[in-house]
């Protein structure tokens, strides 16, 4: 356990830099792909044995256009259900 002493605040004043760049929009979804609609496959429940596992993948594709080369090479995309 932490005794009250160990919490105590011993920082000294201090300067911290942070650079950055901010920017509007990255990239922009071309217009065929701000609704696309994915179907999966029916799957056995018995498949998902462990939080985290996966079956029936899907593969599908998001189109984008005004990049930057160096975005649009790295773009990632999630998705989470419940």
């Amino acid at each position: 356990t932490l005794s009250p002493a160990a919490l105590a605040d011993t920082a000294k004043d201090g300067t911290v830099h942070i650079t950055g760049l901010i920017q509007q929009n990255a990239c922009t979804v071309k217009t065929d792909s701000v609704l696309i609609e994915v179907t999966l496959q029916n799957e056995f429940a018995s498949l998902f044995t462990a939080a985290g596992q996966t079956a029936g993948d899907k593969g599908f594709t998001i189109d984008l256009e005004n990049c930057d080369a160096n975005i649009y090479s790295n773009v990632q995309a999630r998705f989470e259900g419940t």
